[in-house]
């Protein structure tokens, strides 16, 4: 009698067991098909961007000719741009302008940008990287081909953006405004993004269909002091950009060893190969 309630106890047990296992399961399927993920150990919020093809670029502005078609393959990227909270956690310092947990971390250069990827891929054994020219309008426009995510009517940014008109002169925490249509926020306003690209005015001319990024450096002279120097692609606009800085195709650049108070960054993560 004991031999046969010790060996129901076992049976219950796996039961438990796996019916628990199971629940796990179905969760983060339901998880996966939402397209939504969190990921330890400082828990940023990805998004899950489905291949495509796309138009990129538009008829606005020199740097953003010829408007092309682009494809891109699948990848995850953060919901919110990163956070103070989250680069303290792994990088042990705070180099913001404006402090707060929840605001966007800026005032880091590309290179410090590049090095916090690098240090959370080895934390965690992802590959984490900033994103393509290609994925960030892709993940920005979000289906949309209008001039922003939302449409084509600058009055409608605040409900989306801080921008110049509404931020008051600062950054805020993120995730305050409306997202776009596949749940990411603050694609337009806050501040700048960095991207992987190098900086090129030209680019579009001569640009890969098939998940391009620009790895050639381009010596750039600036209109105002005819210094020269290479610069890397930034995207969004920021807390200080009128509406024009902060449409979907507007393309910035910036000085990859050098942080600037309008700058910061969201990552992405790669799928498995």
């Amino acid at each position: 009698m004991t031999r046969k309630l010790i060996g129901l106890s076992f049976v219950l047990l796996a039961c438990l067991l796996s019916c628990s296992q199971s629940g796990l399961e179905g969760e983060s399927e339901s998880a996966l098909a939402e397209g939504l993920a969190i990921d330890p150990p400082i828990n940023i919020k990805m998004v899950y961007i489905p291949a495509g093809t796309f138009i990129m670029g538009s008829s606005n502005a020199d740097d953003e000719k010829p408007a092309h078609e682009v494809r891109v393959s699948a990848f995850y990227i953060g919901t919110y741009v990163v956070t103070q909270r989250e680069w303290q956690a792994v990088m042990g310092y705070n180099p913001s302008a404006v402090i707060g947990e929840d605001h966007p971390v800026e005032d880091v250069s590309w290179v410090e940008a590049q090095s916090f990827a690098e240090e959370l891929s080895e934390m965690t054994g992802q590959k984490y990287r900033l994103p393509t020219e290609a994925e960030w309008e892709y993940a920005a426009r979000a289906g949309s081909t209008t001039t922003f995510h939302f449409g084509d009517d600058p009055e409608e940014l605040g409900e989306y953006a801080w921008y110049e008109g509404n931020s008051g002169g600062t950054s805020h925490p993120v995730g305050q405004k409306k997202p776009n249509a596949w749940g990411l926020y603050d694609m337009a306003g806050n501040v700048r993004e960095w991207c992987q690209d190098w900086w090129d005015p030209e680019y579009y001319e001569r640009s890969d269909v098939e998940n391009p990024v620009n790895e050639n450096e381009y010596l750039y002279t600036s209109p105002s002091t005819n210094e020269q120097f290479v610069a890397r692609a930034t995207r969004s606009g920021s807390y200080l950009d009128i509406p024009s800085g902060n449409e979907s195709a507007h393309r910035h650049a910036g000085r990859p060893e050098r942080g600037q108070h309008v700058t910061g960054f969201r990552l992405v993560r790669e799928l498995p190969s």
